[in-house]
């Protein structure tokens, strides 16, 4: 378990902002655990705050979800509100 847990987060970091779903992340990993037994890796990884989980299935790390919300601060600060587009650049 442990060793798929770095490999996660290695996966959900690299990948930054366009991570992978849970379930891809997974099979990726190619883990020998059983499914529900990976899934609960996962889920640990959120509740420990290593992964956000913003729902839809979107999860992400969490160095990389701070950063996109400090982007976002500073986005806003600099000019008011953001279009979805100039915020994806």
């Amino acid at each position: 378990a442990e060793a798929l847990a770095a490999d996660l987060l290695r996966r959900f970091d690299e990948a930054a902002y366009q991570p992978p779903t849970p379930a891809q992340a997974l099979e990726a990993s190619g883990t020998a655990l059983e499914p529900e037994q990976a899934h609960d890796v996962v889920l640990h990884l959120i509740d420990r705050g290593d992964l956000v989980d913003i729902g839809d299935d979107i999860v992400f790390h969490r160095a990389r979800y701070d950063a996109a919300k400090q982007l976002f601060r500073d986005a806003v600060k600099r000019g008011g509100p953001v279009a979805a587009g100039a915020f994806k650049d």
